[in-house]
């Protein structure tokens, strides 16, 4: 706010509070539980402790799940964020990463953690591995997915047949870009059914088609790579685990 003309300008602030509301709206969330404060990071003006630069500022007030809340600082305000459910009641799904020897006594939703799985040889296992329980739906291998995707940086054309070097969790591994659909990348509403080209700055949903079948899970967010750069970011949106079945099962979870 020490950047406005004049300095702590209510009438810049409003202005950009309703520009802000308008493209909150736009993709899907509710204005009322945002909090709105103006605030000088340069001054620590209403970050810790509430400004008398600007007196006009009564506080922001939110709505939410929980009830209500209200403040005056951004301290207040991340101190009224819920944090988000842990699904501990959910099948087990842990892809494999590293090696690390570090203790942790109960690990949680989202946590990285290791575990040591007997009958199982070290070059038996690699980065890009699932992990799962064998009895409570086990992860398999996708025949293929749906996903929604942006074009980030990409100096020519992709069309369909694409193939490229996609990052989901932990493997790198190639992927045949099968379909096309160009949608707004604002509203997601559709454009274009089978384009014959998208370029940068484009956003689309695509089929993929793996070179080799591997886990990959929806809502996962994953990044293609080509000519030694990252050129599209996208999210899973449908798999397609009809052609995979489920991996391997150790002999302990045999015996269990």
């Amino acid at each position: 706010m020490d950047s406005t003309e004049p300095p702590y300008s209510q009438k810049s602030y409003e202005e950009i509070i309703k520009e802000v509301c308008t493209y909150i709206k736009k993709i899907g969330y509710n204005p009322n539980t945002v909090a709105f404060m103006p605030i000088s990071g340069w001054n620590s003006y209403n970050m810790l402790k509430p400004s008398v630069n600007m007196p006009w500022f009564k506080g922001w007030k939110v709505t939410h799940k929980d009830g209500k809340d209200s403040g005056t600082t951004v301290l207040e305000g991340l101190d009224c964020i819920l944090p988000p459910p842990h699904p501990a009641d959910k099948p087990l799904c842990l892809p494999l990463q590293d090696v690390y020897k570090i203790a942790l006594s109960e690990p949680l939703p989202g946590d990285n953690m290791g575990f040591d799985v007997k009958n199982i040889s070290v070059k038996g296992v690699h980065c890009g591995n699932v992990a799962g329980d064998s009895k409570n739906d086990p992860p398999g291998k996708a025949a293929g997915f749906m996903a929604q995707m942006i074009i980030l940086n990409h100096p020519g054309q992709i069309s369909d047949r694409y193939v490229s070097m996609l990052d989901c969790h932990t493997p790198h591994i190639a992927r045949k870009f099968a379909e096309l659909k160009e949608i707004d990348c604002c509203s997601g509403k559709k454009l274009e059914d089978g384009p014959k080209f998208l370029k940068s700055s484009a956003a689309s949903i695509i089929d993929m088609a793996p070179g080799t079948p591997r886990c990959v899970e929806d809502f996962s967010h994953f990044a293609v790579h080509d000519m030694r750069q990252t050129v599209a970011m996208g999210i899973i949106k449908a798999v397609d685990k009809k052609a995979a079945g489920v991996g391997k099962v150790t002999k302990s979870a045999q015996k269990a």
